[in-house]
């Protein structure tokens, strides 16, 4: 976050959104996984402490489908960036770029109201439905078609289609068919650093759609919690593994705070 925050890196405004999605991270991890993790150690179930773990539900949710958002701009943001550097000036140049940035907050509090993922101790993850699980009790299929398996399909069909092509645009080198087109390394770095974040939102998407409704191997339910908790915490490494330029001021800041 400290590096994004400096002005050759926040002056981009793909850096712009992947410093918001480093905001929600930092709320979103001690619930998805601090919380869910402590809760299944003690064995707590909802019933014990509702209040409490409406909110540990309640926050990650709403952050997850912050992120959603925000990583769909992105991928919007970086198609135009690589093939069309006028329709990127009009659309994220100066100030516009903060109506934007506001868009996923807007979106977040409205999700706040949307009905409540609880975590489940028994299969380690979090499930619009309560009682999965357990034979009996479990609610209808038709009833686990939520908000959140509307969000996670339309983030799956978006993230597929906008990088899907631009992949097929930089493989065949067909930029040529668009103005201004750009495919410096900086451009292409920070398109790949945008694919890598997006890659474990796209897993996670789907294998959460698919457990709502169907019964999965418990390994593939613990698969996509890990995803979703990769997707808010394996962002720093994304960002420095594959960027010279991150590298050499790593040390300086560390050294700076001893």
């Amino acid at each position: 976050m400290i590096v994004m925050a400096r002005k050759e890196f926040i002056q981009h405004s793909c850096y712009k959104f992947m410093f918001l999605m480093g905001i929600i991270d930092m709320f979103v991890l001690p619930f998805n996984a601090i919380a869910g993790g402590i809760q299944a150690i003690l064995g707590y179930h909802y019933c014990a402490y509702p209040i409490l773990y409406f909110f540990i539900g309640v926050i990650p949710s709403s952050g997850w489908y912050g992120t959603g958002m925000t990583c769909l701009l992105l991928a919007i943001n970086r198609f135009f960036e690589m093939t069309n550097r006028e329709v990127a000036e009009i659309l994220f140049g100066g100030k516009r770029i903060y109506i934007w940035l506001s868009l996923p907050f807007v979106y977040m509090f409205y999700t706040f109201f949307e009905e409540v993922a609880t975590y489940q101790n028994k299969y380690f993850a979090f499930f619009f439905d309560p009682f999965y699980g357990e034979p009996g009790w479990e609610s209808a299929k038709h009833v686990n078609l939520t908000y959140h398996c509307i969000h996670n399909i339309t983030i799956v069909i978006g993230l597929g289609g906008i990088y899907g092509l631009l992949c097929f645009i930089i493989a065949t080198k067909s930029t040529s068919l668009f103005k201004n087109a750009d495919t410096s390394k900086l451009q292409k770095l920070m398109t790949l650093q945008s694919m890598c974040i997006c890659i474990e939102i796209f897993v996670a998407a789907i294998v959460y759609v698919i457990m709502q409704f169907y019964t999965v191997p418990d390994i593939l339910i613990v698969i996509a919690h890990a995803c979703w908790i990769c997707v808010h915490g394996a962002s720093p490494i994304t960002l420095t593994a594959g960027s010279s330029t991150v590298h050499p001021i790593l040390p300086a800041i560390v050294s700076q705070n001893p």
